[in-house]
């Protein structure tokens, strides 16, 4: 996915040489203190910054210095840390411009939605997709009158709604009730067995223990550690960096 990926924000490096790849169906856990780099990585995967130096690849195809929109249709489909949703569209409606997003570019918002109906293949992708992360009950419900953890669910649905081959997921748990990220675990390891695969960027490292294949620590952005969790989390500079000292 990424080759000796670089990026400085005056004189920090936040990014140094990173390599990190992400096979069909894998779920790797991107895990580290606060700082470490997690964020600027899938920042520069998904499109929203430019690395200084390194490749990005998804399916063989070159996507540095491709807009994000671009990468989308591609196939890389992102949720991000801070929610990022329209308060007066409905569930559903957010899926279905997510899908329709998709298409050629010159489509208009009218034909996103506005005057827009979803063909019936459509509506049977969105009625499932719904259905996948446990919001069929809520579909027609406005964005903004939902709490914080259904927010999360809609973002992950609106990413999903369109079969990427990578989804990239930013601290999707937080604000999830114990019952919502048991869906959310759910939802991640069907997407795997689908043959997306998965970054998944996460603290709840119980979420990361249960879902992941492999899981990748960075530290001041450089690959501190990767493996089975239990390894890597076992590993002294892995429990310097999160702790200051060795257990």
């Amino acid at each position: 996915m990424v080759e000796g990926l670089s990026v400085t924000f005056g004189g920090v490096r936040a990014l140094d040489g990173v390599d990190l790849e992400v096979t069909p169906g894998e779920i790797v856990g991107l895990v580290g203190p606060n700082g470490a780099g997690k964020s600027t990585l899938v920042n520069c995967v998904g499109g929203q910054l430019d690395a200084d130096a390194g490749r990005v690849w998804l399916d063989g195809i070159r996507l540095d210095g491709l807009a994000p929109h671009r990468r989308a249709r591609l196939g890389v489909a992102r949720t991000f840390q801070r929610i990022a949703v329209f308060p007066e569209l409905t569930v559903r409606e957010h899926l279905f411009v997510a899908l329709r997003a998709r298409r050629p570019a010159g489509t208009r918002w009218s034909e996103l939605v506005d005057r827009a109906q979803p063909t019936a293949a459509e509506a049977d992708l969105l009625e499932a997709t719904l259905e996948r992360v446990g919001l069929q009950a809520r579909a027609d419900a406005p964005v903004g009158t939902l709490p914080l953890g259904a927010c999360r669910l809609v973002e992950i649905a609106r990413a999903l709604v369109g079969a990427p081959r990578v989804l990239l997921a930013d601290e999707p748990s937080s604000g999830l009730d114990p019952r919502e990220a048991g869906t959310l675990a759910t939802v991640v390891r069907s997407v795997a067995e689908r043959d997306t695969g998965v970054l998944l960027i996460e603290h709840d490292l119980a979420l990361v223990a249960e879902v992941c294949d492999r899981v990748v620590v960075l530290d001041v952005g450089q690959v501190l550690a990767q493996g089975a969790f239990a390894d890597v989390m076992a590993d002294p500079r892995v429990q310097r960096a999160y702790l200051g000292h060795v257990a």
